[in-house]
């Protein structure tokens, strides 16, 4: 996976695209995770196992975003609205960025 991000990094980079759209994994931020939080045990243990997992890209992620807003560019995250994934801690240089309007 490491690879990956590296590859699409560098890709970014050297495409310098206007608009990015990113699609980062929703399953462990959705609703259901609540759910399964609240049940406990091994469900609750999955879902914290998924999000740790993907803590790593969740900071790639908005560390990318704010770059390319600072440098004029636009950014698509695609995530539904009531997804935990925007009340992350990592997320919070996004959510600093768009209150500045």
């Amino acid at each position: 996976r490491r690879n990956d991000q590296q590859r699409g990094t560098t890709d970014l980079e050297i495409e310098e695209p206007f608009c990015t759209i990113l699609t980062p994994p929703c399953a462990p931020w959705r609703s259901l995770s609540r759910w399964n939080l609240a049940q406990g045990g091994a469900r609750a243990a999955s879902v914290l196992q998924a999000r740790a997992q993907a803590r790593p890209l969740l900071k790639a992620t908005a560390m990318y975003t704010v770059n390319r807003l600072l440098q004029g560019r636009h950014v698509v995250l695609e995530n539904p609205a009531n997804s935990e994934y925007w009340q992350q801690p990592e997320m919070k240089p996004v959510r600093d960025f768009l209150a500045l309007g």
